[in-house]
Parts: C-alpha cells; structure tokens; sequence
C-alpha cells in the first residue's frame, strides 16, 4: 500500500480515504492507485464523459492484457472505458475498489438515461447503448458476487441487467446477463437450466459479440462433461478453442478441455499432443500444472496399454511435475500435481516414491483444512488410489486417476474428426 501512495503522491484527493487503497491486493499496487484515481474523479464527474487521457494511460497496458470476455462492445459510450477499469479492479481482486466504481457510473448513466424507450423505433444508438451498459453494469454486479461465493444474490444481479434490456435488441448486456445465469444454474448442479441459457446465446448468432459465443460453448463443455457426456463436451470445447483466436490465455484453457476430455474418453494419443502442444510456451501455474499432470497421465496410459517393463521415462516425468508442485504457490493446484504424481507412481509400482506422496498429501489436506478449505474432490480421489492399494491388485492393473478410461470403441464420426484435428494440432495457435 506504501508503494500505491508513493505511486499517487499529490493527486490523491481529500475525499478520498486509504480505505480503498488498503482493500486492494498489495502485489498490484500500481494498478490499485490507478484505480482510487478513477474513483475519485468520477466522483468529481456531474455528467458522463471518458476517462482524462492521463488516466487512460496509466491504465492501458493493464486493460490490455485483459481477456475478450472482460470487453465492452460499446466503445462510443463514454461509459465503456469506465467498465473496462471495472473489469480491471475485478481482474487483481480488488473488489470493493469494483463496487464504487460500478456506483458512479451507474449514478451518472442513471441521469443521463431516458426511461425504456423498447417502443420507440427512432430509438437513438447511444440511448440504446445506455441501456446496455446499465445490463452490463448489473452484470459485473452479479460476477462479482459469484465470485465472493453468493449465486444466489449474483443471479439476482443478472435478472436485473435482464430486466433493464427487455424488448430492445439483443447487445453486450443481454448476452453477459444471460451467461451470468448459466454459470449461476450450473454452480448449483441445474443443467438444464445452464444448457437452455447457453443454446439462447447461440441462437443469436451474429448479433452478439463473438466472446459470447465462445463463453456460451465453453459453459456447454463443462456442463456436459459433468454430466458424462464426453463427446458434446468435447464437441462445445473444440469450438470454445476455435473462437478463442485472440487470447492466448483462452486458447490455453479450452485446449486443456479438449484434452483432457480426450483422456476421458481414453484418447490418450491425442490427449498426449494436446498436452504437449499446451507445454511448448511458458504459462501461468493454473495451467501449466493441470498440462503436466494431464501429460504424465496419458503417458501413462500409453505406457500401460503397451505392456512396456521400462518405467525411466514415466519416472522423469513423474520428478518434473513434483517440481512444479514445490515451486507452486496455490494449494488447489499444488495438491493437483501431487496427486497425479501419486496416482502414476502407484500404476507403474515405484512404491518408494508411492509412500512418500501419500505422507505429503495427507500433510497438504490436513494444512488446508486447518486454513479453512476442504478439497473433498482430492480426498476422495486419494482415497481411491489407496484402496485400490490396500485391494492387493497389481501395481501396473491400477487405473492410473480420474481421467484414465479405457478407449471407447463407440465414438461417432464428429468426435473421431475433432480427435484428428486434435492429433494434427502441432501449435496453440493453429486453429483452422
């Protein structure tokens, strides 16, 4: 906070306490200062207008970096860069600093807004535009409340921005709200409701931006593979991957999907390229580990349908991905890698290693539990491995974790032709 001050220095205005500043995570400093300013001049502000060029620029190389999902398809509203900040304060966890931004703009588009014009067939584009981004700002409203763990109250948010755009065309707003709820249905295990709210995206089809329809098809994919439908969820995630051509980070998520799902269907080949392909460039940690793990468990498949008595390669990988986890900072994903590494030294019987893993896991979990968070989904999947342990089967009979399936022999023709292209994949950015 002392280096966001220093970073401030005069400009901070008298109306404004630390309060915010202290509600920000200190290791983006910078970009929290920005973000107090923006605060305080659109306090300042009687009408709507857009950022001072000197804000816009100390802000821009971060807005940048977002995602396309966190964009705003209204570019001639003076609102629409005041939302990217919002998406921005959003981006670092600075949530509250999110909230009272979200405040001002509302208060200003409130005042510069006529009542619902959905009658109106002169209806003036910016007017619309105001509309859209009182749906859009409900939306952020609803994300940010998901995010902090209240669907319920986040749902509510998305029915409002619903609500502020009914009758007019379909835009930026209604898609966001509409997705919002989809995510909303399927945290609480409702996929059908999550499903029909997806198909309502797609059906739009050209009238909405196309991160929605990339959002929409990625929802499907998560939605059908909770549901055991592997190959709809690898049918929507392939196209999440091809609709993702401008962000790398989305590319790497969707294909991570794929692959993974591929792996469930007991595809490892392909599985294998896909993880490959993810791990030739340099990633965030919530990617690289789930890629790794994902690699060692398809090898290890591989391994295991070819009988091979070597395991020197399976070893090397399972080393390199316990590096990754002493070097990893999140829990959720530490723990990930640790128990991929257990489950491969379990399948091909390093039993020295097998028990070391165990000792670590049990001693990760216990440290989590203590800090306040359950992993229910790594104690049941750890013990598994130790029952089919105590079961006496044979080390290299063992299923090899949560993905390993046999090959299905009974796979349609689609799913064989996105395997293919999946086999054929040789970059992250070849998505023809």
């Amino acid at each position: 906070m002392q280096a966001a001050r220093q970073f401030i220095g005069d400009e901070i205005p008298n109306g404004i306490t630390s309060q915010l500043l202290r509600s920000a995570p200190s290791r983006d400093d910078d970009v929290a200062a920005t973000l107090v300013l923006s605060v305080s001049w659109l306090q300042g502000c009687e009408r709507l207008q857009a950022p001072p060029d000197w804000l816009a620029s100390r802000a821009r190389k971060s807005v940048q970096q977002l995602p396309p999902q966190h964009a705003v398809q209204i570019d001639a509203h003076p609102a629409a860069a005041w939302m990217l900040l919002v998406s921005l304060a959003d981006s670092i966890g600075a949530f509250e600093i999110a909230r009272v931004l979200l405040d001002e703009i509302e208060r200003l588009l409130g005042a510069a807004t006529l009542p619902h014009p959905a009658t109106d067939v002169t209806l003036d584009p910016m007017v619309l535009a105001g509309f859209n981004l009182r749906a859009l700002a409900s939306a952020r409203r609803g994300r940010l409340s998901r995010q902090q763990g209240d669907v319920e109250s986040a749902a509510e948010w998305y029915r409002d921005g619903l609500r502020l755009v009914r009758g007019l065309p379909k835009g930026d707003g209604w898609a966001t709200c509409t997705l919002g709820l989809a995510v909303c249905a399927q945290s609480v295990g409702n996929f059908p409701e999550t499903m029909r709210r997806c198909r309502t995206v797609l059906r739009a089809g050209g009238a909405i931006a196309r991160h929605h329809v990339y959002g929409a098809h990625l929802t499907l994919a998560v939605a059908h593979r909770r549901r055991g439908e592997l190959e709809r969820a690898l049918h929507h995630a392939w196209s999440a991957f091809e609709l993702a051509e401008n962000s790398e980070e989305n590319r790497q998520q969707c294909l991570i999907n794929v692959a993974e799902i591929s792996l469930r269907l007991g595809q490892a080949v392909a599985a294998r390229n896909g993880f490959v392909v993810l791990l030739q460039q340099e990633q965030p940690e919530r990617n690289r580990i789930p890629a790794h793990a994902g690699l060692l468990e398809a090898e290890t498949l591989i391994w295991q349908a070819s009988r091979d008595v070597d395991t020197t390669s399976l070893r090397n990988r399972i080393d390199a991905l316990l590096v990754d986890a002493d070097t990893c900072q999140q829990p959720y994903e530490r723990i990930k890698a640790l128990l991929g590494a257990f489950s491969a030294a379990v399948t091909i019987g390093w039993s020295e290693q097998e028990r070391r893993l165990d000792r670590r896991l049990e001693a990760e979990l216990v440290a989590a539990a203590r800090s306040g968070t359950t992993f229910r989904e790594f104690e049941f999947r750890r013990d598994s491995i130790r029952a089919q342990v105590a079961s006496a089967e044979k080390a290299a009979d063992l299923a090899p974790g949560e993905h390993g399936a046999p090959e299905q022999k009974g796979i349609g023709a689609r799913t064989r032709k996105t395997l293919a292209r999946l086999m054929a994949l040789s970059s992250i950015d070849d998505v023809t």
